[in-house]
């Protein structure tokens, strides 16, 4: 069983997209059942960020939600308390805060220094205060192998909480918990959790568990350059017009060792292995992701584009992809296709002209190449050079510069007179 956590606490990160979709990349390979736990509060978030991860086709076998398993927490500490491996700690957060403050005046790390670790039963059972449940710190070094990074050991052991004053289970306690009871054995985890491992390793072996549990913790990607903060936002990165397909192909490729540059998370299940995976990884490069998606868009159906355009039939897909030359996302292509169908500005000193050009390409007969209707229109127009192309280009386009008009005529001819009428 694989599983992916998600927090409806924030937007979906390129980081957090990317440990999914290696997650889903893995279970698909192994043939093995795929849970997605939504962890925490639910903040009414949880719809969107399902309805976005099937936007990149992450599909999955069963959805939990972690605030259903809190009989189980419970269950698991008070077993842990039983048996001696927790204890009920009393402290006010005020003197933790103090001791947490001493230490790190002191420059050393805070770890709990044990003042009820040996409460008797009759001083925790008259003790009326707020309490926290805490494990007792392992005898010796946690250790895990990370399969991207090799072994992991964590010397320095504390005394964390796995229950808070209100009876909320902490984070590594609710993991390790439900990863136990569902049947969990491998985790891909961004690589800030990386300390989070061996504490919740600790915890299913305090609770007798001894099923082994495999983690690879991925290198978080880095944004080049200040000012790309937001491109690290797939909600963003969406809005802005970059392809599900090409964002999956952008985060997979990075760090990562691939067959070829261009593929769709599909192709990608035939050769994907995490084992290729690198650390660190490569930083974020919203140019090489801008290439990815122009190569997306002209492997795409011509009607399919057309339709995320606003337009209706393959020619418009066709004129889009024309337009990829100069244009690398929907919203980059969306206002020059518009442009061509829309009332048009005329050019500053072209007023005569333009309606000039416009009367004559209304009457003009067809022409099979660009370069027999401009000869038309110079002789009929009494046009040269710029005279004549600035205008004409304002008519067919709607735009001040662009692509070659020859090249651009074989793709708008079937609709000239409705393009010069507008």
């Amino acid at each position: 069983m694989y599983r992916f956590a998600l927090s409806p606490a924030e937007d979906i990160h390129v980081n957090t997209l990317r440990v999914a979709l290696f997650t889903y990349l893995c279970a698909q390979k192994e043939k093995a059942r795929f849970l997605v736990r939504i962890e925490g509060v639910n903040t009414g978030k949880d719809q969107e960020m399902l309805a976005l991860l099937a936007t990149f086709g992450i599909t999955y076998d069963a959805l939990y939600y972690q605030r259903e398993n809190l009989k189980f927490h419970h269950q698991c500490a008070a077993a842990l308390l039983s048996n001696g491996k927790a204890f009920s700690c009393f402290c006010a957060e005020e003197s933790l805060a103090f001791k947490r403050e001493l230490a790190r005046n002191s420059g050393t790390p805070y770890r709990y220094d044990g003042a009820c670790e040996h409460l008797s039963d009759a001083e925790v059972l008259d003790n009326q205060a707020p309490f926290t449940v805490r494990i007792k710190a392992p005898q010796g070094a946690l250790t895990f192998t990370d399969a991207l990074r090799g072994e992991i050991l964590l010397e320095e052991n504390d005394s964390f909480v796995l229950l808070h004053h209100d009876k909320s289970p902490a984070y590594d306690f609710a993991c390790a918990v439900d990863d136990m009871l569902q049947g969990v054995r491998f985790v891909f985890c961004e690589e800030d959790f990386l300390s989070s491992a061996p504490k919740q390793a600790h915890i299913r072996h305090s609770l007798g568990f001894t099923e082994p549990m495999r983690y690879a913790h991925v290198p978080a990607i880095k944004e080049t350059t200040s000012g790309q903060e937001d491109a690290l936002s797939v909600t963003w990165l969406l809005a802005q017009g970059f392809l599900p397909h090409a964002i999956s192909n952008y985060l997979i490729c990075l760090g990562n060792t691939t067959p070829c540059e261009v593929f769709t998370l599909e192709e990608a299940l035939a050769w994907f292995d995490p084992r290729n995976l690198s650390a660190p990884c490569a930083p974020f490069d919203i140019e090489a992701l801008r290439h990815l998606n122009r190569e997306h868009l002209l492997r795409m159906d011509d009607a399919l584009l057309a339709s995320l355009l606003d337009f209706s039939g393959a020619d418009f897909g066709k004129l889009a992809k024309f337009y990829t030359q100069e244009a690398s996302t929907l919203q980059e292509l969306k206002p020059k296709l518009h442009a061509i169908f829309s009332p048009k500005v005329v050019p500053e000193g072209c007023e005569a002209a333009f309606t000039t050009l416009q009367n004559a390409l209304l009457q003009a007969p067809h022409f099979e190449t660009f370069e027999a209707l401009k000869t038309h229109l110079r002789l009929t127009c009494k046009l040269e050079g710029d005279h004549l192309i600035t205008p004409l280009r304002a008519l067919l386009t709607g735009l001040k510069d662009g692509p070659d008009l020859g090249a651009l005529y074989p793709l708008i001819t079937p609709y000239l007179k409705e393009i010069v009428r507008s």
